[in-house]
């Protein structure tokens, strides 16, 4: 793994909130939104050496008329929604027969012109305060917002349409995710709650799931307690995240009381354990706050006693959790992070995309600059090949409106506890790179596996 942080002004040195990966086409495009009102839109492009990469700037994005907390590109790539302290959702769209032209401020040059030309398809207007996180049906075809507004809006982006508000929340909704297989909606918030729902008849929503506190466990190691941080936590997102399957849902923002010891953790559920977590996973001394799994499925390592396999799945996922100055990369087959990179900006994490192949994870600060993290080939192991990838990933158009999904009541395990490790391989790299300037390298981060 190689680290980089690119010694850019990505928003005129202000902070930035978001940024995402589209997943789809021949170009590596990559948008990213800060608190100078704008968004960006930037070519990424493989550099000299090991680790290197050339950004180029594209175009600059600038309807919005407050800080722009999100942005989200379609999982088809035809769209980018973005969410802003203005209320407003916009929905753009590249004009591919338009010209460029429009001075571009904040960029490499103050004198650069946009080279593509995107524009307004859609303008989304339901929500009263701040859109923290917004999240895309697998189909692209609808869209699920959440706001300081204390509620979650389902969006029809075909036409603009309010499909169901969701009110339950009793405060700021700070992370929604859309499930992959269109069964639960999910939405996290500073009322310490995660909600589950499920689409009734005639576009209604029920909350089927307020999972909230965690209950005694018979050993008496975890306490009966809440089980995520209630308000006090200093981040403005908590962005939660199912699996590309669909299988899992990952929140981050979580708490637990071992032994007489509250730690911050992020809480792990499978379809089969809701509403109870299977597992959770500690997170140091600093509170998680976003979670992002990689696009690319992977073939399971030959398995070895002393490695026993963190999910029962058929492949491997891997996905980033990210504290406010952490990054932790975990793999479901093992039950230690592969990888970890602390202290790599002046303040804290705010977001995380992974590029469409899985080699890249970028992740932005509100120091206003962002890192980098690349694989070579073969690192993060060997590709699934795709007649073995599952049926809701191959066929997404198959999905058309969110379905009813009645939940099961299957035998749930026991909660497990699993403990990271702290790197020392990582730990000498990354010491001396705490600030984003005058690193012009790609520097060499190992990971592990379990033998």
């Amino acid at each position: 793994m190689f680290l980089r942080t690119p010694e850019i002004v990505w928003h005129g040195k202000e902070p930035i909130f978001s940024l995402d990966f589209q997943q789809c086409g021949e170009t590596w495009r990559l948008a990213s939104a800060g608190a100078d009102h704008t968004i960006k839109i930037w070519k990424v492009e493989r550099g000299e050496g090991e680790g290197n990469f050339d950004l180029q700037f594209l175009s600059s994005l600038d309807r919005h008329t407050k800080s722009v907390n999100v942005v989200r590109f379609s999982p088809n790539g035809s769209y980018l929604a973005s969410g802003s302290d203005d209320c407003m959702i916009i929905i753009w769209q590249l004009n591919s027969k338009g010209e460029g032209g429009a001075v571009a401020e904040g960029t490499f040059n103050p004198d650069e012109t946009n080279k593509e030309n995107w524009t307004v398809h859609k303008m989304l207007r339901g929500h009263i305060e701040d859109v923290y996180d917004l999240s895309w049906s697998l189909d692209s075809s609808y869209l699920i917002s959440g706001s300081v507004d204390n509620t979650a809006i389902i969006w029809n982006v075909t036409n603009g349409e309010k499909l169901s508000i969701l009110k339950e929340s009793h405060h700021y909704i700070q992370g929604v995710a859309w499930d992959p297989s269109n069964s639960y909606l999910a939405t996290l918030g500073t009322d310490r709650s995660l909600r589950l729902y499920n689409k009734l008849s005639n576009d209604k929503y029920k909350c089927v799931f307020n999972i909230s506190k965690m209950s005694e466990d018979p050993s008496q190691v975890i306490k009966c307690c809440k089980m995520f941080h209630d308000e006090s936590m200093s981040s403005f997102f908590r962005r939660l995240s199912f699996s590309p399957d669909g299988n899992l849902l990952v929140a981050p923002g979580g708490r637990v009381e071992v032994n007489d010891k509250a730690i911050n953790v992020s809480w792990v559920f499978t379809r089969s354990s809701l509403p109870k977590p299977a597992l959770y996973l500690p997170c140091s001394d600093k509170p998680s706050v976003m979670v992002k799994f990689c696009p690319i499925l992977f073939e399971l390592r030959e398995q070895s006693q002393t490695a026993p396999s963190l999910i029962d799945l058929p492949y491997r996922m891997i996905f980033a959790i990210l504290t406010l100055q952490q990054v932790i990369i975990y793999d479901t087959q093992q039950s230690i992070p592969i990888g970890y990179v602390s202290d790599i900006h002046y303040a804290s994490l705010t977001d995380a995309t992974w590029s469409a192949d899985g080699s890249i994870l970028i992740v932005s600060s509100s120091d206003g600059f962002c890192s980098i993290l690349s694989f070579s080939p073969g690192e993060l192991g060997t590709p699934l090949s795709s007649d073995k990838y599952p049926s809701i990933l191959t066929n997404p158009g198959q999905l058309t409106t969110p379905t009813h999904h009645t939940p099961t009541n299957e035998a749930r395990k026991p909660i497990r506890r699993i403990t990271p490790i702290r790197i020392d391989t990582l730990t000498s790299q990354t010491s001396q790179t705490t600030t984003p300037t005058n690193n012009k390298k790609a520097r060499r981060v190992e990971l592990i596996t379990l033998n």
